[in-house]
């Protein structure tokens, strides 16, 4: 189980952009639709989506269990958030 604290620190520890990449992920947005909606190239995604992971504590961005892990931190941390 993750500590609460530690999860709302992760969390906080993201940039703006980071944070709106990570809900359209949460959201099951696809890359190709979030580098459209946000304006930004494939690699600059690709930097924010390891930044996030890493972030997070995951290794390797494209760890499929990095992604579920991350989507239930979010939806965790959200529960916290508005607590």
């Amino acid at each position: 189980m993750v500590d609460e604290k530690y999860l709302l620190d992760q969390f906080q520890s993201l940039s703006v952009g980071e944070m709106e990449v990570m809900k359209l992920l949460v959201e099951g947005c696809s890359s190709s639709y979030i580098r459209q909606v946000m304006f930004l190239s494939p690699r600059t995604l690709s930097q924010r989506q390891s930044k996030i992971y890493a972030k997070l504590g995951f290794e390797g961005r494209q760890d499929i269990n990095s992604k579920v892990m991350s989507v239930l931190m979010y939806q965790k941390w959200e529960l916290l958030r508005k607590a």
